[in-house]
């Protein structure tokens, strides 16, 4: 007889499994092709991104990937804690059980009062994006699948464009096949409205445009100006639903081992521009 706390699309299956180590690799770009020639928004110092990209490894060789939060130049810091803090806290545990793990990751940030939970937040992904791939089943469906569809929407990668640049940009995103293009003004209206116009232009009267509610243009746009100028919709946005088909074939092949006691040093790699750390089980290679 069936056990009645398995589900019976998981009858005859492997249900245990290792996490065995924990590699992480602060990947860093320029993004300053993005804000334009001489641009630097307000309050950033440097265009430099850094991101930790973190590889949960198991005894079965499934892998799951996530990325840390970092645009503000803590990218390289939240690396360091992943390991100081987190990693000897997933070492041998089963990766198909994510809420036990959730739990016990979740117990022990209870009183890291300096660092955020976002940080087990993104090394939960990784945990399901294991069990999606050790089930073949989008994670979506683990979840509650609810449609198999949503409509997605690009957001403007330029700061302080010309009026031609956002023509080019809108008529590109709508090219791609995007549902939606949310811009980012914030110079005023008298600089602004010619870029909404030009957004217009370049899509047409049906397509959806958005202007970020947290611009200064939109705080002091009043409703009626809006209706004036162009159809511009507010949104939050969608999440789009996939599988869990991360691929380690485009990661920096850089990482190095240490022993789970031994403290994570990030190492610079002149391959790939990237660093890299790892934590796993004594003994492996």
């Amino acid at each position: 007889m069936q056990s009645e706390t398995i589900p019976g699309w998981l009858a005859g299956r492997e249900l245990t499994m290792k996490i065995t180590g924990l590699t992480s690799r602060i990947v860093a770009y320029d993004v300053s092709s993005a804000w334009g020639e001489g641009v630097i928004p307000e309050g950033i110092t440097s265009s430099i991104h850094r991101y930790s990209f973190d590889s949960i490894e198991t005894d079965e060789g499934i892998e799951g990937h996530t990325m840390q939060y970092g645009g503000l130049g803590e990218g390289a810091a939240v690396g360091h804690i992943v390991h100081e803090a987190y990693a000897q806290e997933l070492l041998g545990l089963d990766p198909l059980m994510p809420e036990s793990i959730w739990q016990g990751l979740r117990r022990k940030n209870r009183h890291m009062y300096n660092v955020s939970d976002a940080i087990i937040g993104a090394l939960d992904v990784g945990i399901w994006d294991i069990r999606g791939k050790a089930l073949d089943v989008p994670i979506a469906g683990l979840l509650g699948l609810a449609r198999r569809t949503v409509p997605t929407y690009a957001t403007a990668r330029t700061i302080d464009p010309s009026p031609d640049q956002v023509y080019e940009e809108a008529k590109a995103i709508k090219a791609a096949g995007f549902r939606g293009f949310k811009v980012q003004f914030w110079n005023g209206l008298e600089r602004d409205l010619p870029r909404f116009r030009a957004a217009r232009e370049a899509v047409g009267p049906d397509f959806t445009l958005m202007q970020d509610a947290r611009t200064a243009t939109w705080r002091r746009w009043k409703p009626a100006e809006s209706s004036r100028s162009s159809a511009i919709t507010g949104s939050r946005s969608p999440s789009p639903i996939g599988r869990s088909t991360s691929s380690a074939a485009s990661q920096p092949s850089c990482a190095s081992r240490f022993s789970p006691r031994r403290p994570a040093t990030f190492t610079s790699c002149p391959s790939c521009s990237a660093t890299a750390a790892s934590t796993s089980v004594a003994g492996t290679s």
